[in-house]
C-alpha cells in the first residue's frame, strides 16, 4: 500500500483544525467544524481533532461505525468535567473512514467528508452534504453514518477528502472523479490543491478560506507526502504522544527498574522532539531492546508501548519494521535527566552518532531480523 497525504490551510493566521491520520488497519480524515464564538467548550476545534484522532487509533480494531462511536465517547469523557458537551456548538468533525480488515475495504461518511473508491468495475463516490450530523459529544450521531464495504481484492485505489479538498471537483468543475484520482496518483494530492489554488485565485468570490486536507491510497508500498515530507505513518506515534499524560520507562536488560514520569505540556512537547522519527526503513532489530517507553492517558490506561534500540530506533507495533530516530542523542539526554542512563544505550552519545547510525542502518536489509550493535559488525 502507498499512501500520500497533502494539507494546506486556507489562511496562514488560522491552525488547521483538519486532521489526517494512518493506523495499522485505518486511514482517516477529521475535518474540524470551524468554530463559533460561543462553544461551550474551552478547548480549540483542534484540541478536539487531536483527541478524536488519537482515540480512533486506540480502537481501529473495532468496526468502522464501532470505532467511531467509541472514539467519540472516550473524547467526551476527556471534556465531560470543564465543557458544557450539550452546547448545540460544542466542537465536532466531520469524519471520512476507510478500514481494512479480513480481506474486506470498510468506509464510513459522517457529514460533509467525501470517500472515492475506484475498484475494477465501478468508482463509489460516498459524500453526505444533506445532513449537518457530525462526530462531536454524542456518539449516536454514528448511527446516521454512510457505510458500506468493498472486497478488497476489487479495490485499486481510494480516496478520503474534507468538503474543502473535494470543491475541487464537486463545485470548481476542475475535473471528474476518475481524472481527480489519476491527477493524484501520477503528481501527488498536493497537485490538486495547487490547480484548486489557482482558481481561488482567479475568483475569489469562491474563496472560503477553509483548509483543505486530503489523503489518498493505492495498494503498492506505504509512504507519504506532505508540507515539509511529514510522513503520516510517521506522526501517528505523535499523535498518541500528544494525548500523554505519564510515562513508565522500563530498563529491559538490567535490573528491569522502572520510573514513571508525569508529564507536563512543556515536557510531553520535549518527548514528542525527542522521540522524532526521519524514516522507516524496514529493517528490525531482533534483539529485545534498551528501554520500554509505556505511553499512558490521563487515567493511566496505556495507549501506547514504544521500545528504544541501542539509542538508534524505536520499535512500534503500529509500524511495518523500525523508526530510526531523527536524533538518539536526543532521546538518551531526556532519559538521562529523568534517572535513566545505561552504559550500552550509551555508547551512541558518541560524537559520530550520525555516522555509527547510517553505517548501521546501511547494513541492513529491509525487513531482515538482526541484533545490531553500533560498533560491533552486524550479527543476523
Amino acid at each position: 500500500m502507498r499512501t500520500q497525504m497533502a494539507t494546506e490551510a486556507g489562511r496562514s493566521t488560522a491552525p488547521s483544525e483538519d486532521r489526517a491520520i494512518v493506523g495499522p488497519n485505518l486511514l482517516a480524515v477529521l475535518d474540524g467544524v470551524t468554530a463559533k464564538p460561543e462553544t461551550g467548550c474551552v478547548h480549540s476545534v483542534g484540541w478536539f481533532a487531536d483527541q478524536l484522532a488519537a482515540e480512533l487509533l486506540r480502537f481501529a480494531h473495532l468496526d468502522p461505525a464501532a470505532s467511531l462511536a467509541e472514539a467519540i465517547k472516550q473524547t467526551g469523557e476527556l471534556h465531560s468535567d470543564s465543557c458544557d458537551l450539550d452546547h448545540p456548538d460544542s466542537p465536532s468533525a466531520a469524519v471520512g473512514l476507510v478500514q481494512i480488515k479480513d480481506d474486506v475495504l470498510r468506509y464510513l461518511v459522517l457529514g460533509d467528508a467525501t470517500v472515492v473508491v475506484d475498484t475494477k468495475r465501478e468508482l463509489h463516490v460516498v459524500s453526505d452534504t444533506s445532513t449537518n450530523r457530525t462526530a462531536g459529544a454524542d456518539p449516536g450521531a454514528v448511527s446516521h453514518a454512510l457505510t458500506g464495504e468493498i472486497p478488497l481484492p476489487d479495490v485499486r485505489r481510494v480516496a478520503i477528502l474534507s468538503d474543502g479538498a473535494a470543491r475541487a471537483v464537486e463545485l470548481f468543475n476542475l475535473f471528474e472523479w476518475p481524472k481527480a484520482l489519476e491527477l493524484m496518483a501520477e503528481n501527488g494530492p498536493d497537485d490538486l490543491i495547487r490547480k484548486m489554488r489557482q482558481v481561488e485565485k482567479e475568483d475569489a468570490r469562491l474563496s472560503i478560506g477553509r483548509a483543505r486536507r486530503f489523503l489518498t491510497t493505492r495498494r503498492s508500498s506505504i509512504w507519504t507526502a506532505s508540507p515539509g515530507s511529514m510522513a503520516a505513518e510517521l506522526s501517528a506515534l505523535d499523535v498518541v504522544l500528544r494525548n500523554a499524560c505519564h510515562v513508565r520507562l522500563v530498563e529491559v536488560r538490567a535490573s528491569r527498574r522502572a520510573i514513571v514520569v508525569d508529564l507536563t505540556e512543556s515536557e510531553r512537547d520535549r518527548l514528542r522532539k525527542a522521540m522524532a522519527v526521519r524514516s522507516l526503513p524496514g529493517m528490525v532489530c531482533a534483539c529485545m531492546g534498551d528501554v520500554r517507553f509505556e505511553v499512558l492517558d490521563a487515567r493511566r490506561e496505556r495507549l501506547a508501548v514504544v521500545l528504544l534500540h541501542h539509542g538508534i530506533t524505536l520499535a512500534w507495533s503500529d509500524w511495518d519494521g523500525h523508526g530510526v530516530l531523527a536524533d538518539g542523542r536526543v532521546l538518551l539526554r531526556w532519559l538521562h535527566e529523568h534517572g535513566l542512563t545505561q552504559r550500552r544505550i550509551g555508547k551512541a552519545e558518541a560524537p559520530s552518532w550520525d555516522e555509527v547510525a547510517d553505517r548501521l542502518l546501511n547494513a541492513q536489509e529491509p525487513g531482515r531480523a538482526a541484533v545490531l550493535d553500533p560498533y560491533q559488525k552486524v550479527r543476523t
